[in-house]
């Protein structure tokens, strides 16, 4: 009988399995301390987050890592309040704060802390502002939305005195209606895009640390996640919106140019049928005084017979009929087409009517033609020219995508004392093309993208905040703005950034500040509202006069309308200095003048019936005014312009709409200085009035001041001014 084997002498099964397990752990071990050696202790990708109910994600405090992108290794820390850096400490009423907000770009992936955007700009002002102290709110993952929520919660919190709004084209033009909740999850410390969100999987102790920071682990994942066809193009664990997405982005921007012609073409029509009905068909008699002072030249040998005729046609083609008033086959002409074809016909014209007064210049029987000539051609040309910039202007601003997140801005941080810049940052493939070939793509044209940033800057400035494109900044710049192989920016481009913030600050498109509060005792203009609900002061003869005087806080408000027995005054005239008085006036139906009252100033307004007039005359003192009419001697008003005319007519059809009976006693303001640039009735009446949102567009050479934000030209110290006089306004000066 066969003896069985007997036992194999060793250790116990409790023994071997744990001598199995400290094997494998010290296996592991290895494998782990490889790994970490091979990444240097950094990650790819951001590994610190925790959820947020409304954001989505935010950065978990006290965290930190080390980040490696392509390149060498950054650190990483997160301080108290939940952002990259020291820690903010308690509010401090001698330092000054401004917090930058934006997303990684802002946040600074692949630099160190003292190289973001935040860091570099404090460094360049610390010279002229030592208690300045620039925090950085980026946080990756997050949108446009997600940026004004820590903007106004930092603000209310810390006192904020300004926010950088960074808005980085890379991503942010998609993530504007997407919140980062509906796009991010947190897991394990990763933030994973809900579409490739695995679920949370098994939970055991000690999991977030295995999954967040095991550079084995994240490893074994990548190659576990190369083995499944990719849906986005996008390895790893994405966080960040990529340059993959810049097709998108160019088809979009394309999309969003089209329409935006569209919708100029079809303010420009409607601004020319305004015009013309204002001031009469003066097309044809335009175009036959070209032809009239052509045929001049031709006489006078400045043009052979076979020159004349070419200009004639010209004319004819760039009449002033053909470029206003848009016909059949026209409508869908961009503002570009429009545009070119007034440069040209300027060109053209100015050519003609100087050559033309060149030759006949010794011909006394010509003089009284050229003068006339010269009146039509250059008063059409300069309206012509107001048409094409305002048009292209509202275009842009009025059907931005960008308005509505701006407006809110300007609710939740002007109103309340903090002044903003908007900075549109480019994809690095816009600055620079030939990135392309980093990325292994073919080259594509993304010029028509870039009038996204001028939408995004033009918006931000019409609506009263600051505003700089970076395109420039980092064009300059080349190559060397960004970090190889990556669309983040490197410590050049940062700083470069910086410093267009810091230039653009301290002189914004070479004018003062745009809107940083009001001087002491000054107040914003009266609502429509507030002007209906005050009531009239006393003034003797006023109504004799047709006239109701109001004075709301510093703003006086003298209206004139229809009596029985007789009529508004024909017009107002101030006639003492009165910077930022406002006016609207249509003839037998209103005259409005309103301004704001400086104590000690005087105040004279001529009220002109015709050319007898009579002078309301008084001052404001201690908080009260005494005025009264006194007769003056005969003397006829000055003729306002067509274009004035037609502001005027423009803002009282808007009123009458809007108020109906009771347009008289809400209407105030003027839309002559840039607001009749605004066809839309709500915004021309809100711009009109002075609420400054939206503001005026000013024409080139004027900036936004004054307390309503209407357009004057700027002067240097004690400047001459054409009207009005040189006022010191937010750190410049301006004529008012």
């Amino acid at each position: 009988m066969a003896t069985p084997n007997p036992p194999i002498a060793g250790k116990p099964w409790g023994r071997r399995l744990a001598t199995r397990a400290g094997q494998l752990g010290l296996l592991l071990g290895a494998a782990e301390l490889v790994a970490h050696l091979a990444d240097a202790g950094a990650f790819p990708h951001i590994n610190v987050y925790e959820a947020d109910p409304e954001l989505g994600l935010r950065l978990r405090p006290g965290a930190a890592q080390r980040y490696k992108l392509h390149g060498g290794a950054s650190d990483i820390a997160i301080n108290a309040e939940g952002f990259r850096g020291d820690d903010w400490g308690p509010v401090d009423p001698a330092r000054e704060e401004w917090l930058v907000v934006g997303d990684s770009q802002v946040f600074g992936l692949g630099v160190e802390g003292d190289q973001t955007i935040s860091a570099q700009l404090q460094a360049a002002l610390s010279g002229a502002q030592p208690s300045l102290v620039v925090h950085n709110g980026g946080v990756p993952t997050y949108g446009p939305g997600e940026y004004a929520a820590v903007a106004g919660r930092v603000a209310r919190e810390r006192g904020l005195k300004r926010v950088i709004f960074v808005l980085n084209f890379s991503n942010d033009p998609f993530e504007l209606v997407r919140p980062n909740r509906d796009r991010h999850r947190e897991l394990d410390g990763w933030a994973v895009r809900t579409e490739l969100d695995p679920g949370d999987g098994l939970d055991f102790p000690g999991r977030r640390w295995l999954f967040s920071r095991s550079h084995l682990v994240f490893h074994l994942r990548r190659l576990l996640r190369a083995a499944v066809p990719s849906t986005d193009g996008v390895e790893g664990l994405p966080s960040e919106g990529t340059w993959s997405e810049v097709e998108a982005l160019a088809g979009d921007a394309r999309a969003a140019r089209a329409k935006r012609h569209a919708e100029a073409v079809g303010q420009e029509k409607a601004r020319a049928d305004a015009l013309e009905a204002a001031e009469g068909s003066t097309a044809q008699q335009v175009a036959e005084t070209e032809e009239r002072l052509t045929e001049i030249g031709y006489w006078n040998n400045v043009w052979t017979e076979q020159q004349a005729a070419g200009i004639i046609a010209t004319i004819r083609k760039l009449s002033p009929g053909d470029v206003v008033q848009i016909g059949s086959g026209e409508e869908a002409r961009p503002v570009s087409v429009t545009a070119d074809m007034l440069r040209q016909g300027g060109r053209l014209r100015s050519q003609v009517l100087n050559k033309a007064a060149q030759a006949v210049g010794d011909q006394g029987h010509y003089a009284a033609q050229i003068a006339e000539a010269k009146a039509l051609l250059l008063g059409r040309n300069e309206r012509l020219e107001a048409l094409r910039s305002q048009a292209a202007a509202v275009a842009l601003v009025s059907g931005s995508p960008w308005r509505p997140t701006f407006e809110a801005l300007r609710a939740e941080l002007v109103e309340q004392g903090v002044a903003v810049m908007v900075v549109a940052l480019p994809l690095d493939v816009q600055v620079l093309p030939e990135r392309f070939a980093e990325y292994g793509l073919q080259q594509a044209d993304l010029s028509e993208t870039e009038v996204l940033l001028q939408d995004t800057v033009w918006t931000a400035r019409a609506l009263g905040l600051d505003a700089v494109s970076a395109l420039p900044a980092l064009r300059a710049l080349g190559p060397s703005a960004y970090q190889p192989g990556d669309l983040h920016l490197s410590p050049a481009g940062y700083a470069a950034v910086a410093k267009a913030i810091a230039a653009e600050l301290a002189a914004p498109s070479g004018a003062p500040p745009r809107d940083t509060g009001l001087p002491e005792g000054r107040s914003r203009a009266p609502s429509a509202a507030e002007w209906a609900a005050t009531p009239e002061s006393i003034v003797r003869g006023s109504s004799k006069a047709g006239c109701s005087t109001k004075r709301a806080r510093e703003w006086l408000r003298v209206s004139c309308t229809p009596t029985e027995g007789r009529a508004p005054p024909s017009g107002l005239r101030v006639v003492e200095p009165a910077p930022e008085a406002m006016l609207i006036s249509v003839p037998g139906v209103i005259s409005t003048l309103t301004m704001p009252l400086f104590p000690g100033r005087a105040v004279g307004i001529d009220l002109h019936w015709g050319a007898a007039r009579e002078r309301l005359v008084g001052s404001w003192s201690a908080g009260e005014i005494d005025l009264h009419l006194q007769p003056q001697p005969e003397a006829p008003l000055s003729p306002r312009s067509e274009a004035e005319q037609a502001a005027d007519l423009a803002l009282w059809r808007c009123a009458e709409g809007a108020w109906g009976a009771e347009a008289a006693a809400k209407l105030s303001g003027s839309a002559r200085t840039g607001c009749a640039a605004w066809t839309d009735c709500a915004d021309l009446l809100s711009c009109a009035s002075g609420a400054r949102a939206p503001l005026p567009i000013c024409p080139a050479g004027e900036v936004n001041a004054g307390a309503a934000g209407h357009c004057a030209p700027p002067c240097g110290p004690g400047g001459a001014c054409a009207t009005g006089s040189c006022q010191p306004w937010q750190g410049g000066e301006v004529c008012l």
